[in-house]
């Protein structure tokens, strides 16, 4: 069964579960509507970290965490923190015990500027600011979102970056919070914002897909349908031949997905991906087995830029 909350498209499912049905949950305290939230989970809770209203400048600045049951909020509005942001990479370090936040939009600055900064909170010490001083990635925000990796940290890929001139660019870098300092682990990957990526850990990989590229030819935006594979042993991204079906969006069958939503499931090795955009927010779901992609349920809330993960306490 899978289990949905409409603020945050947050989901789960039973390891024995084929065919996924959602099921609108109606949780105790919950935040505001918003999206492109920096999101991560522990194995016990989900957390998110601030977003935006719709196409509205004002944005979120607190720190929520759900465990199921009802959602509390963490820090409040206007503690000391990393501020509004929209489109900022979250995620929990289970190792240290650290809820990450890197980078992404002011909200409530129009001139669109991508902070580089680095943030960590934890219940003993609340928010604590730990931007290295020997060098961080470029600001960016649309990365949309990113994975932790035992034994390495927070991993992402990818974004919608700006350089130290000012210019703004899609990204093809693979970069590693380890415990204090930023690793660039790979620039062998797709030049690509907006991907849904996994890290899975039977395989020992990251699975990548979708997203929003640059047309080389024409210079245009564009959706690709391109599922990736990074291995860790040799640092190499390598674009994988599917078996022929490739997830596309329900409102529009002739587009790919980007701003999609997430998650590996370590019981059954199977990566999920729901809902995005393409023409206008999908309802789909679908499952990737490592060899091909299988659309799974058509029954859930067309919905795009939400935060989607495994919750191993819930099942």
């Amino acid at each position: 069964m899978l289990r949905l909350t409409a603020a945050s498209c947050l989901a789960v499912t039973a390891a024995s579960a084929q065919a996924f049905n959602w099921t609108l949950e109606a949780p105790t305290t919950p935040p505001t509507a918003r999206e492109r939230t920096a999101t991560g989970t522990d194995g016990v809770n989900y957390y998110m970290y601030g977003g935006q209203l719709g196409s509205n400048v004002f944005g979120y600045d607190e720190l929520w965490s759900y465990d199921g049951a009802g959602w509390t909020m963490l820090t409040a509005s206007g503690l000391s923190g990393p501020g509004t942001r929209r489109g900022a990479i979250g995620g929990y370090d289970i190792a240290r015990g650290k809820f990450v936040v890197f980078s992404g939009q002011d909200t409530n600055n129009v001139s669109g500027q991508r902070a580089n900064d680095t943030w960590e909170w934890d219940a003993v010490n609340g928010w604590v600011n730990v931007t290295p001083g020997g060098g961080s990635p470029d600001g960016r925000w649309l990365t949309h979102n990113s994975c932790y990796v035992p034994g390495l940290g927070i991993v992402f890929h990818g974004g919608n970056a700006r350089d130290a001139a000012g210019n703004n660019y899609r990204s093809n870098e693979t970069w590693a919070w380890v415990g204090g300092a930023w690793v660039l682990l790979a620039t062998t990957g797709p030049t690509v914002q907006n991907a849904m990526m996994e890290y899975r850990t039977i395989q020992g990989d990251l699975i990548l897909h979708g997203g929003q590229s640059t047309n080389p030819t024409t210079g245009a935006t564009e959706i690709i349908g391109e599922t990736w594979r990074y291995d860790f042993s040799t640092a190499v991204w390598t674009k994988l031949q599917t078996g022929g079906t490739t997830p596309f969006n329900s409102a529009n069958p002739s587009q790919g997905l980007f701003a999609a939503m997430s998650y590996y499931n370590p019981d059954t090795g199977m990566m999920i991906v729901h809902g995005g955009n393409g023409g206008s927010s999908s309802n789909k779901t679908w499952q990737f087995d490592g060899v091909d992609w299988k659309e799974i349920s058509t029954n859930g809330v067309g919905c795009r830029n939400g935060g989607m993960h495994w919750i191993a306490a819930l099942g």
